[in-house]
């Protein structure tokens, strides 16, 4: 008997792109007088300059998710008073499985070579470079890039893995200054209050983000110090712009998870 057929039903996700662009000037001496080719670099730093703003646009959206995990049992980012811990990360393991997130890497083998470790399936966590020291003194079992069987990494800032994750590190993502309980006796990175260190947990189909295709997704715009105008008459002055459109969307916030934690001091 031929069993009833299925439908598959898809779904549209709304997301309004945003214009971001930079701005730098130049004056008619660096470009006369320089030895170097000044305009030139800016153009290239302006282009450099627009993927970390669509990076932070992406970091922005992804730590607003609402599925977030504390250590040491407290309920609020102003209570965190404790750093990385196997149970935590245990707890988000949980609750991204029990929510059926897929996991974004594969198992890696390991190899003949000494000391080289397989690794497991995993999710990828997404954290500030300061988590670092943390993420290898307080996971029991951790093991760095250089230990993998199969040297293939998830991305160039890879640090490492611990059971179902695989850390990325990046000095870019932003943090909450001060907002955790009071350092006191903590040892933790602060002054008066805790800095608060978000930790992006990611599964496949977690997140979305929209760039405008085409010719005109992306523009870098120069106006040399030489070319004069009513506003500039004796061309003194020359200005490099670059813009883009994009957007960020969460999709499935119960597959992905934030996770707000202090960070020892070193």
């Amino acid at each position: 008997v031929t069993p009833t057929a299925d439908t598959v039903k898809h779904q549209d996700v709304q997301a309004t792109l945003q214009e971001y662009g930079v701005v730098y000037r130049y004056t008619n001496r660096v470009a006369d007088l320089y030895e170097d080719d000044v305009p030139a670099e800016i153009v290239q730093l302006a282009g450099e300059r627009m993927g970390l703003v669509t990076e932070l646009v992406r970091l922005g959206k992804l730590r607003a998710c609402t599925n977030v995990f504390y250590p040491g049992g407290v309920a609020s980012r102003t209570l965190v008073a404790s750093k990385i811990s196997p149970a935590l990360l245990r707890k988000i393991a949980r609750s991204l499985n029990s929510n059926l997130a897929r996991k974004i890497t594969n198992v890696l083998d390991s190899s003949p070579n000494s000391n080289t470790y397989p690794i497991e399936a995993a999710y990828v966590v997404l954290c500030h470079s300061d988590v670092e020291a943390d993420l290898r003194t307080e996971l029991p079992g951790f093991s760095h890039v250089s230990e993998y069987g199969q040297r293939k990494t998830v991305h160039e800032n890879e640090l490492g893995s611990w059971e179902q994750f695989r850390f990325i590190c990046t000095p870019h993502m932003p943090t909450y200054t001060g907002q955790g309980a009071a350092v006191g006796a903590t040892g933790l990175v602060g002054t008066t209050n805790i800095d608060v260190y978000p930790l992006i947990v990611l599964s496949q189909e977690a997140f979305g983000d929209v760039a405008l295709r085409g010719k005109d997704a992306y523009t870098v715009g120069h106006i040399p110090a030489s070319a004069k105008s009513k506003d500039d008459p004796l061309g003194q002055r020359g200005v490099i712009s670059a813009s883009t459109y994009f957007t960020a969307v969460l999709l499935n916030e119960l597959q992905m998870a934030v996770a707000e934690v202090g960070v020892t001091a070193l």
